[in-house]
């Protein structure tokens, strides 16, 4: 019997999310985007190796603090770059994410 490899998981991707978290405040300091600040939408961890995660996962952070979750907040892991998400907002970034969900579904039913 031949042996196939798993196939590569798909990754949703929605620009309309992504344009809209561009207009949401950073979850971590609040600020907006402005003429000398972008909001970028960060991916939650892929889980691998040129691996993203879907776009419906992003939050909204600005570019210092994106910055910071690349770099493990830091020098730390992404473990300690959670552990900042749950101390500034009380939140875990699984529930920030299902938040965002929801406010830009309600954006959309408005």
């Amino acid at each position: 019997m031949e042996m196939h490899p798993d196939p590569k998981p798909v990754t949703v991707k929605d620009d309309k999310y992504r344009e809209w978290i561009r207009t949401q405040p950073c979850v971590l300091c609040g600020r907006y985007a402005n003429p000398y600040m972008d909001v970028a939408p960060a991916h939650a961890s892929g889980g691998g190796m040129g691996k993203k995660s879907d776009d419906t996962t992003c939050l909204p952070l600005c570019v210092e603090h994106h910055r910071w979750e690349h770099d493990g907040y830091t020098t730390g892991t992404e473990k300690t770059f959670e552990a900042m998400v749950k101390f500034k907002t009380g939140k875990t970034r699984g529930e920030l994410v299902v938040e965002h969900q929801e406010r830009y579904r309600r954006s959309n039913d408005a």
